[in-house]
């Protein structure tokens, strides 16, 4: 059960807000699947680290639909489970690949400065 809020109404683009999460961070399609990713990765790379490969065995063995490729509410479902550790790992620095520059996380970065 998602844990923040869907925003009602068509989606006519990626690109266009469909969800406030539980940080008041208003994400896109596109952004909430490139948080996904960034977590998975993220993941990912730590499990090795302590020799784990299960997951990334898991998805070269079965395949992955693909964070870009999911609909809104799959993407919502997905995010709601990972939001927590997305925020942990971008406090403490660990996400393999960064932020998008469109990131909201930005604009807060900018108002507390």
């Amino acid at each position: 059960m998602p844990k923040g809020y869907r925003y009602p109404g068509p989606i006519k683009s990626d690109n266009d807000p469909i969800y406030e999460d539980t940080h008041g961070m208003t994400l896109t399609m596109n952004q909430m699947a490139d948080r996904l990713a960034n977590v998975e990765m993220t993941s990912i790379f730590k499990d090795k680290a302590e020799g784990d490969v299960d997951t990334l065995a898991y998805l070269l063995e079965n395949g992955f639909k693909g964070y870009h490729k999911m609909s809104p509410s799959e993407l919502i479902e997905e995010y709601s489970s990972v939001e927590d550790k997305w925020y942990e790992y971008y406090q403490d620095d660990e996400l393999a690949m960064g932020t998008d520059s469109d990131d909201p996380i930005h604009k807060l970065e900018e108002e507390t400065v």
